[in-house]
């Protein structure tokens, strides 16, 4: 009679565990779906972009990323009358805390003309602007600053078959508007120079 029933015992162990391992399959298949984070829709800037600049949808594209959560401190769509107020790299996510509503106190004015800048000088940098006066005589001008603190908005570089020159687009404070738009007047030789922070090292 024992042997009996240890047999019939046999016969549900085969069923009862692959009823078992199906349960465990899909609780682990549920758990990694739950923990997987949602796909969420984010704005990625399409090119380095100024502390300074507008918010304008042409800069931005939309895409969707597993990031869950975390899309809280993200936007998924352009707003009217935003300013950055932080710089955004070329591939950045824009994040709640780089705008503002309202547009920049800061003034653009565009640079022409000038000698090739450092290398290390980009979008989003900020820069100091000095002023050499041209004169021909023995008594060459010493350079003086017009302008600190700049924000660099935009760079071009144009060679031609003679020389090389920098176009730059900055956005400066009214402080400085009045120093600098004279020494463009006064066709000074205008140079920008890497005004460098702690995260330049």
């Amino acid at each position: 009679m024992e042997i009996k029933l240890q047999r019939k015992y046999a016969k549900l162990l085969l069923p009862a565990a692959s009823v078992a391992a199906i349960v465990v399959a899909l609780l682990t298949t549920f758990l990694q779906i739950a923990s997987k984070p949602a796909i969420k829709a984010v704005l990625i800037a399409n090119r380095d972009l100024a502390e300074g600049s507008p918010v304008q949808a042409t800069d931005f594209h939309v895409e969707q990323l597993p990031i869950g959560a975390a899309s809280a401190n993200y936007l998924s769509k352009i707003g009217k009358d935003l300013t950055l107020t932080l710089p955004v790299l070329k591939g950045e996510l824009l994040s709640k805390r780089s705008i503002a509503e309202g547009s920049s106190a800061l003034i653009p004015i565009r640079l022409n003309g000038l000698r090739p800048i450092a290398k290390a000088i980009s979008v989003g940098d900020r820069v100091d602007v000095w002023a050499t006066a041209q004169n021909h005589s023995l008594n060459a001008s010493a350079p003086e600053p017009v302008a600190f603190n700049a924000i660099v908005t935009a760079i071009e570089s144009n060679t031609s078959m003679t020389q090389s020159t920098t176009n730059v687009e900055i956005r400066i404070t009214e402080d400085f508007l009045e120093t600098l738009l004279s020494a463009t007047d006064s066709n000074a030789q205008l140079t920008i120079i890497l005004h460098e922070t702690l995260a330049d090292f």
